[in-house]
């Protein structure tokens, strides 16, 4: 699984920054990447594969961003954890 601490913490950064328009933000990446799968449904089989990699990145990128609070939140935790050892 690949190490997402600094994409975390870079979607924690801008977050704070624009926190008004960050749910319309995540709507708008969710919506995305719904169109990118129902999209897969129309396109020719040659570019299935490519369609079925940008549905997953798309998917995976919008959990990480929505989740990002709890996941920063565990980092932090861990980081604490590593100081007191």
């Amino acid at each position: 699984m690949p190490n997402m601490t600094r994409l975390v913490e870079a979607t924690m950064q801008v977050r704070g920054e624009a926190h008004h328009s960050w749910p319309e933000f995540l709507a708008a990446l969710k919506d995305y990447s719904d169109q990118i799968t129902a999209d897969m449904v129309r396109c020719d089989p040659e570019l299935l594969r490519r369609g079925q990699g940008m549905a997953i990145m798309a998917a995976e990128l919008a959990g990480v961003l929505q989740d990002a609070p709890k996941l920063f939140e565990k980092i932090q935790i861990a980081r604490m954890g590593k100081k007191n050892v």
